[in-house]
């Protein structure tokens, strides 16, 4: 039984993968979920069979089971990409994290030199007011 979307998808992709490397795409013995990751694949593209319905969706029973038809079932490049899910968000917010450490650290290893600067900078302000 899956239980998160994150399951799903890792299932979704070790179904494409059985089917790239020529097995079954069903665990043994198959079951409801196998069905409906199949039917997944194929509603969202990674997965093309030669019989989904008119409208793309795979063949359901009165009960809301999937049947999809996986004997002439070809892999397109979207299923290819799929398998390598791009990861530029996650190394983008790694970046941006260890930007902000960097800053922080130079700041920080700075403090007291910016306190002084902050201070000589007050003197000459009073000092230009006192003169005004």
């Amino acid at each position: 039984m899956i239980k998160s979307e994150r399951e799903f998808t890792r299932e979704m992709r070790k179904t494409i993968l059985r089917i790239a490397n020529g097995q079954s795409p069903f665990h043994n013995p198959a079951t409801d979920d196998d069905s409906e990751v199949i039917a997944e694949c194929i509603n969202h593209g990674y997965l093309l069979s030669n019989h989904p319905l008119e409208n793309g969706a795979v063949l359901r029973t009165m009960d809301g089971k999937a049947h999809p038809d996986v004997n002439t079932t070809v892999i397109p490049l979207k299923g290819l990409a799929f398998l390598k899910p791009d990861r530029t968000r996650t190394y983008a917010r790694v970046s941006l994290w260890l930007s902000i450490a960097a800053l922080l650290v130079s700041i920080l290893s700075n403090l007291p030199e910016i306190f002084e600067s902050v201070r000589m900078l007050i003197d000459l302000l009073k000092s230009i007011a006192q003169t005004g």
